[in-house]
């Protein structure tokens, strides 16, 4: 289970201390902003790896390949960290950097959704009889 009440104060620290430095070094300000942003990620990814376990018995059971849920996974994992590193440059005054790093996101999003699609249309095709 994540602990949101060490979410929250870890964010309210380092909010704090970014404010407290910005206007004389704004560097470090950034600096502890992404410092900040990357332990709270460490700390929600930790129960993923018993979603993971978990997925992967029920896809055993089931015999559903893993590597769809595998993919979605990924999907998940481009989204929050394209959020997170486009937040980051927006938040340092970059918002046209910003604007890349979301279009590389969902770049690689669409990429990674391909075989996905095409193994439905398959699917559809033979439940179908095409």
């Amino acid at each position: 289970m994540i602990d949101i009440v060490k979410i929250v104060i870890i964010g309210l620290i380092g909010t704090f201390l970014a404010i407290t430095v910005k206007n004389e070094r704004p560097e470090i300000a950034i600096g502890v902003s992404l410092a900040t942003g990357v332990i709270i990620l460490a700390i929600c990814i930790q129960p993923f790896y018993n979603i993971i376990g978990n997925l992967q018995a029920l896809c055993t059971k089931t015999g559903i390949d893993f590597v769809y849920f595998e993919t979605i996974l990924k999907i998940i994992g481009i989204s929050y960290m394209a959020q997170l590193a486009s937040q980051t440059a927006e938040d340092s005054g970059q918002k046209s950097i910003a604007t890349k790093i979301d279009f590389g996101g969902k770049v690689a999003i669409i990429v990674l959704a391909i075989p996905i699609l095409q193994g439905i249309i398959g699917l559809l095709m033979e439940l179908t009889n095409f």
